[in-house]
């Protein structure tokens, strides 16, 4: 979704620049050819899907942003069956809630007898 409209936003830029009539600049390089004709009704309903994909992004990008903060705080729990990757989310999470977030998975394992070993 976040690719879907980061590619969106500048296309609906550029239709709604040349509905508008405006000469569009890449950079101060070059000169785009309009690709659409000059029509004002057009061009706000195309400046207001970009006004609403610049505003979806916005929530996007922060929800994402919110997600990888949140995410460190709250591993993943251990599985039901014991298999490997639910012991070692165990022992990250021990570490995490003992303040212990350093410490090597030997020295974790070597601590803790019974858990599982690599």
């Amino acid at each position: 979704m976040l690719y879907l409209l980061l590619l969106t936003q500048p296309l609906l830029g550029l239709l709604q620049t040349g509905a508008r009539g405006q000469p569009v600049d890449f950079y101060f390089l070059i000169r785009l050819p309009n690709v659409i004709g000059i029509d004002r009704p057009l061009a706000r309903q195309l400046h207001d899907l970009h006004a609403l994909t610049a505003n979806a992004l916005l929530i996007l990008i922060g929800l994402h942003a919110a997600a990888a903060l949140f995410s460190p705080l709250h591993p993943p729990r251990r599985r039901a069956g014991g298999d490997a990757a639910g012991a070692l989310a165990a022992d990250a999470e021990t570490d995490c809630t003992a303040g212990r977030i350093g410490a090597s998975l030997a020295e974790t394992n070597s601590e803790r007898p019974g858990r599982w070993r690599p």
